[in-house]
């Protein structure tokens, strides 16, 4: 949590800290609120260095360096910086505050309601993105000097579709500048390897054609309607990408037509020098073919609108109940009722070691839902008034929201997803907190990691810090699917993890070069050895940095 329960603090600079809504390997995500006279409440997102970090030079100039190119970026399509300030040696990062979900949260709920995203709604997306793209390729400094500017982290988590229909693109955190004063170091993987170009697995020079592959795989994702990696591990996903074999989405789907089949495979050319020079290049051979298939924004808005009103409502909630904490004198006793009726339950259960009288004041909220007498209503208000008054003086904490996003910006999507899940039971009352976790995998080969970080024995036997968010389980194993679940550490958990075999797919199929072969495919190198999974090892900072045995073809 961020604020009272981490250093103590509700404010930074004129903002108040609201809610935590993710964290990354080297920044905590948070919604806050600029308040002002006259009822003035203008929602914003901090994004702040980990004050662990705060001294380590390397994670202090990538902060400073994202810091400096946002401010630079004014674009419809680009998530707008409106400020930076340092506090106690903290950097703080100040942007817009969004209202809508990622493009990976919109996919997923589209599944789950069976409403599946038509495929020129996805390609419209997509070319929205390569129009704020493009901007951040063609960027200048002041004296017109190209900035150089490559996103690296094209991914459908860094894709934000609000409710009134505007594409965004997020997260310039680990952009590439040409006259940046940090440099990758060698070995150092930026990005996610399933929507990686060859030259960045293998650390090679990257440009902005870097960020054209990778737009490519989330075209050849809109039209085939699935993940393109999605049965292979990482170490095969590696191999095949820097050796360019490829498939078709048509060998997914027969019925792509021919037109946007010949538009993906040349974002996917393994050569640089072969794909599209530049994404507005690319964007418009998109636009030639949605001319004869039109969508608009606004279609697009309601779409994402339908399928997640239900969060858009809670979200209202959680943010008045927030900005609700602190009433203003003379306002009306029907206002105080339903406020406390609304946020009793959630924000005292979100910090329940800071909310001595929770279950009576609940109770109270209760029975005021339920009174229908005038002497019940009064009663109740006047006990909830003297509850507030022993805590006026008393610094609140801002609540959690209980479920990370995959990316930090993600987290601007509205919070609970699901309907009325149940809650998460409060952690014991000690200071650090703990609940036994048991983890398994089958086959016994198999390696288990949570959220991205590999465990030492399969099966794992351990305490963790109690923690009702959600984290990634995951387990992987040479010719086998990957499986991943997702726990909340919020009581004693026991799991097991079957791998099923992975089925052969066409890039599996992809042979050695012959005459008849397409001239653009390497030869085929044998899969890395065993101990390639996964290729790459993760820091203490979250970062992952490349083995270099595990590179076939180019690397080595």
């Amino acid at each position: 949590m961020i604020g009272a329960g981490r250093d103590n603090r509700t404010f930074y600079g004129k903002y108040r800290l609201l809610a935590e809504l993710g964290q990354g390997g080297t920044s905590h995500i948070c919604l806050a609120v600029a308040q002002g006279p006259n009822g003035f409440n203008k929602l914003v997102v901090l994004k702040l260095l980990k004050p662990e970090l705060a001294e380590d030079e390397d994670c202090r100039n990538m902060f400073l360096n994202e810091a400096r190119l946002a401010a630079r970026l004014r674009h419809p399509n680009v998530v707008q910086t409106n400020e930076i300030f340092e506090e106690n040696g903290r950097p703080v990062i100040v942007m817009e505050y969004l209202e809508g979900a990622p493009l990976s949260k919109l996919l997923l709920r589209s599944r789950e309601a069976e409403r599946s995203l038509s495929v020129p709604m996805h390609l419209r997306i997509i070319c929205e993105v390569l129009n704020g793209l493009h901007y951040s390729h063609e960027l200048k400094d002041y004296d017109g000097t190209p900035l150089g500017v490559v996103h690296r982290d094209m991914t459908p988590q860094n894709i934000f579709i609000s409710f009134d229909g505007r594409v965004t693109l997020l997260d310039f955190g680990i952009a590439k500048l040409t006259v940046s004063v940090t440099e990758t170091q060698a070995g150092v993987l930026k990005g996610k390897i399933r929507y990686m170009a060859p030259e960045q697995i293998l650390g090679e020079t990257v440009d902005r054609r870097t960020d054209i592959f990778a737009a490519g795989i989330l075209f050849w994702e809109a039209i085939a309607q699935e993940k393109m990696w999605r049965d292979l591990p990482d170490t095969t996903v590696m191999h095949n990408i820097v050796n360019g074999i490829i498939p078709s989405p048509r060998t997914t789907r027969p019925d792509v037509p021919e037109r946007l089949e010949a538009i993906c495979m040349k974002a996917l050319a393994l050569n640089p020098s072969d794909r599209y020079a530049t994404a507005a290049e690319l964007q418009s051979d998109l636009e030639d073919w949605l001319s004869e298939h039109p969508v608009t924004n606004r279609t697009i808005g309601c779409y994402v609108g339908s399928l997640f009103s239900d969060v858009r409502v809670r979200t209202g909630r959680v943010i008045e109940q927030q900005l609700g904490t602190t009433p203003p004198e003379g306002s009306g006793s029907s206002r105080t009722e339903e406020r406390f009726a609304q946020t009793a339950d959630l924000t005292f259960a979100a910090s329940a070691e800071n909310a001595p009288g929770a279950d009576t004041i609940t109770q109270i909220a209760k029975t005021l839902r339920r009174a229908r007498s005038l002497w019940f209503v009064a009663a109740g208000l006047a006990v909830i008034g003297g509850i507030f008054l022993a805590r006026h003086f008393r610094t609140r904490p801002p609540i959690v929201i209980a479920e990370p996003l995959a990316s930090p910006m993600a987290g601007l999507a509205p919070p609970p997803i699901e309907p009325a899940p149940p809650a998460a039971p409060p952690p014991p009352a000690v200071e650090t907190a703990e609940v036994a976790l048991k983890l398994s995998a089958t086959p016994s080969t198999a390696k288990i990691f949570i959220d991205g970080r590999a465990l030492p024995t399969n099966p794992y036997s351990g305490n963790v810090t109690w923690d009702p968010a959600s984290h990634s389980v995951r387990a992987e194993a040479p010719g086998y699917s990957m499986e991943e679940r997702h726990l909340a550490f919020a009581s004693d958990t026991q799991l097991t993890l079957k791998l099923k075999p992975a089925r052969p797919g066409p890039r599996a199929q992809a042979a050695p070069r012959t005459p008849t072969s397409q001239p653009t495919t390497a030869p085929a190198k044998p899969e890395p050895s065993i101990n390639c999974d996964p290729p790459y090892v993760i820091d203490p900072e979250g970062i992952r940095r490349l083995r270099p045995e595990c590179v076939s073809a180019k690397g080595g």
